[in-house]
């Protein structure tokens, strides 16, 4: 699939394209020890994509997208764990060693690949259309996680620091997830150089998660769901006549913003090396992006 996903968008981009620059925010939740609390950090994308495409005038058209985002590094306290484990180990009189987790560091980068295809249920021209398309697509993030520097200092009582220092070790958990699903393209004049459009995505995910030092590996399962809303400025529309074919140039600037929704269920990663017990509970990654972009199409 990666392949044919990467071979289709490479021949598409030939006729049309948008490279964009993202920032914004990524929370993370859930699937590793201790990692019941939210946290969100800053996150950069950078995409090259194609929103709805006609092919040959008809009113089928397609739609591609390949993103590269890279997060800055998460860093998680894990105190709500920490309280309530010290607590009960408190109130036994034992020691809560084994079961402490240290602050740790973790960074998210990964690549996302998608390609729809669909038909125009109403087609006025290619700034007024409202489009539905079968989605397909395929999400390889990867997490680098690592002790953070200062997890030594002001240990609980109780904890043996030579011990905590010979577990969590730096690991990469590595995430592959296919997407299938629905998604709607719509796009609006609001003025003669201006439009407006609204992209919106619903999908079902299948996957596999592994991770290096807790030498896990599973299947996982979840849903996927994405809003893209955005200014699009064409200032110059003319069609040529070339060998028969009608030549449409366009070059355009976008301005908008993109929300995603992405979880995946039944995920225990055990990333302490002491072999400690944990709940299953659902991974989600959402993510908030305002972007800037510049196009073309033939």
């Amino acid at each position: 699939m990666k392949k044919t996903l990467f071979c289709l968008a490479l021949a598409t981009s030939l006729f049309s394209g948008e490279l964009r620059y993202g920032h914004g925010s990524m929370s993370f939740t859930g699937g590793f020890l201790g990692f019941e609390q939210t946290v969100s950090e800053g996150i950069d994308t950078f995409s090259f994509e194609q929103n709805h495409k006609n092919v040959l005038g008809s009113k089928t058209f397609y739609a591609y997208s390949l993103t590269w985002y890279d997060s800055q590094h998460f860093k998680q306290m894990q105190s709500m764990y920490n309280t309530g484990v010290n607590q009960t180990f408190s109130w036994m009189n034992l020691s809560g060693t084994d079961t402490f987790i240290p602050t740790m560091d973790y960074r998210l980068q990964g690549l996302d690949a998608s390609l729809s295809i669909g038909y125009d249920l109403y087609h006025k021209d290619e700034n007024n259309y409202f489009g539905v398309a079968g989605y397909l697509g395929i999400n390889l993030p990867w997490i680098d996680s690592q002790k953070d520097s200062s997890y030594l200092d002001n240990l609980p009582a109780g904890v043996d620091k030579n011990k905590l220092y010979d577990l969590y070790k730096a690991s990469k958990t590595d995430i592959k997830t296919y997407k299938v699903g629905l998604a709607v393209y719509s796009r609006t004049k609001l003025a003669p150089t201006l439009s407006g459009y609204l992209n919106a995505i619903y999908a079902y995910q299948t996957g596999n998660i592994s991770n290096d030092y807790a030498h896990s590996d599973f299947d996982v399962d979840g849903t996927y769901k994405a809003l893209d809303i955005g200014v699009r400025f064409q200032p110059y529309e003319k069609n040529y006549r070339w060998l028969g074919i009608t030549w449409s140039p366009r070059v355009y600037l976008t301005a908008g913003y993109k929300m995603e929704r992405w979880s995946v269920d039944d995920v225990a990663i055990d990333i302490s090396g002491a072999g400690m017990s944990m709940p299953k509970t659902t991974m989600k990654f959402d993510t908030d992006i305002g972007y800037v972009g510049v196009g073309y199409s033939f």
